[in-house]
This record gives structure tokens, sequence and C-alpha cells, in this order.
């Protein structure tokens, strides 16, 4: 998942959950303007708490797992 496919994540489960983007952003102690920037893919300087504080604030969480970035991606499409 990169930024604009999380952008557009917060976005949709926020509309779902009919939250405002002020309301939002008032909870989350971050500007409207600022939360209109990462609904489009721009995070910004924003820090890494305030990023899981928005998502699970919007029903989601992060989950960490180890993973080789050697190891050859495989192509799924084909």
């Amino acid at each position: 998942m990169d930024n604009i496919d999380m952008g557009n994540l917060v976005k949709k489960a926020r509309k779902e959950r009919k939250i405002t983007q002020g309301d939002l952003a008032r909870k989350i102690g971050i500007s409207r303007a600022t939360l209109i920037n990462i609904e489009k893919g721009r995070f910004g300087s924003v820090s890494f708490i305030k990023i899981l504080s928005i998502l699970r604030s919007v029903g989601y969480d992060l989950k960490v797992e180890r993973f080789n970035p050697f190891k050859k991606k495989l192509d799924m499409d084909n």
C-alpha cells in the first residue's frame, strides 16, 4: 500500500463513518488542511503517531511484519 492508497482508505473510511474532515482533524490535533493533504497521499512531516491515530479513528490499525527487501516480488498479474 502506498501513500495514495492509504489516503484514499482514510477518506473512504471517514466518509463511511460520517465523520467530517474538521471533526477528525480536531480529534487528532491537526489542521483540516493537513488532513486534506493526507487524504490525497501527501503526508509531509506528519508524525507516525498522528497517522496511527487517524487510522484508528476510522477503524483501521497497522500491522508490522518482517519481510526480505531482496526477495524478488512475484508478479500476480500474469
